[in-house]
């Protein structure tokens, strides 16, 4: 659809008896050129004319991993309380499809149903460190005690035995201990609302641990040039860091810049280890993306000038992050020319 267009479903009226909740699965790939696709659930009392916003699915947030332009990924669950006040009324609901000229959105499994006597808590991330992560969560109603279940990514799939690590009887915020650097893990939320009344298991949120620890890290900032001026389009650069499992993923740049001629984000790099930048994302207009990668002492450690296309995992070049002003040595080599010495050669930083 061209964007402007808009598509609506309206539901018949469903009776209201007891507090309620909302829910439906869906799917769609977001994309910075075409950042305004839009789906809205609405609703409003038979015997009022005014819309309520229900759910806003909008931006960044709008996207299901593995979701293509007209195909869906795996199924994202959203899922909202009712307002108090419908309990009582027949209500009618209504979507709303906005397109911003992107790819298709795909939904399903439309349900309203009672609030359970336990309704599921609302994770979410918080400060993720090298061995550490914060998690908290809101209930909806008033649990005895919450559980909190994490593992490496995947290893729960919603139904089956849980294999996972269990905190039991812990409070909002949580923080997750002992996880290996550089992991991604699935971490999901259970309140209990009394001997055998529990919630479902929410979730999973996923947090990825850094490399190192903060104080190990230093500051780079990345200076983004469009040549056109309507920002990269699409594409996205990374820089990526050595880790015991390979090149791994520390930030990637360009997804907020997505009008103008220039933009500026940063990233922290894990001091002395090697990084990489590479191209993650050419995006519409590669031959208009340029960049200087800036070190914390004002040293370009990577460049690109606009005019050249780019092509995905095109890498730029490989640098080590240098974050003390005494450079790191260079070009160490050792000969043994004796059964008890050795000479050690090297060029200072």
């Amino acid at each position: 659809w061209t964007s402007g267009n808009w598509a609506e479903l309206t539901s018949r009226p469903v009776t209201i008896s007891s507090n309620a909740q909302v829910s439906f699965d869906w799917s769609h790939q977001f994309m910075t050129f075409y950042p305004n696709d839009q789906l809205l659930l609405l609703a409003r009392p038979v015997t009022s004319s005014t819309w309520d916003t229900v759910i806003n699915l909008i931006g960044s947030t709008f996207n299901s991993a593995g979701a293509g332009i007209t195909t869906p990924g795996p199924w994202v669950n959203e899922l909202a309380y009712l307002p108090s006040s419908y309990t009582g009324s027949d209500v009618i609901f209504k979507f709303i499809g906005n397109s911003g000229y992107g790819p298709d959105v795909f939904f399903d499994n439309f349900l309203v149903e009672a609030i359970p006597t336990c309704p599921d808590p609302v994770p979410s991330a918080g400060t993720v460190t090298n061995s550490t992560a914060d998690v908290s969560w809101t209930s909806p109603g008033s649990p005895l005690g919450t559980c909190v279940m994490w593992g490496p990514a995947g290893f729960y799939s919603g139904t089956g035995s849980v294999t996972g690590n269990i905190a039991h009887n812990v409070s909002s915020t949580y923080t997750i201990t002992g996880l290996t650097a550089g992991t991604t893990y699935d971490v999901y939320v259970r309140d209990s609302c009394g001997p055998t009344d529990f919630s479902g298991w929410a979730g999973p949120v996923t947090v990825t641990t850094t490399l190192c620890a903060p104080a190990n890290t230093c500051t780079f900032t990345m200076y983004e040039i469009d040549s056109y001026g309507d920002g990269w389009n699409g594409g996205q650069i990374t820089v990526e860091q050595k880790s015991s499992t390979g090149w791994t993923p520390i930030f990637t740049f360009g997804l907020p810049f997505t009008t103008g001629s220039s933009y500026t984000e940063t990233a922290n790099l894990c001091a002395g280890d090697s990084a990489r930048v590479i191209v993650t994302n050419p995006g519409s207009w590669s031959t208009e993306i340029g960049f200087d990668l800036v070190g914390p002492f004002g040293d370009t450690v990577s460049s690109w000038t606009p005019g050249s296309s780019l092509m995905a995992y095109q890498v730029f070049n490989t640098f080590v992050a240098q974050c003390s002003a005494c450079g790191v040595p260079s070009g160490v080599t050792a000969t043994a020319p004796a059964c008890t010495t050795a000479t050690v050669s090297w060029s200072s930083g």
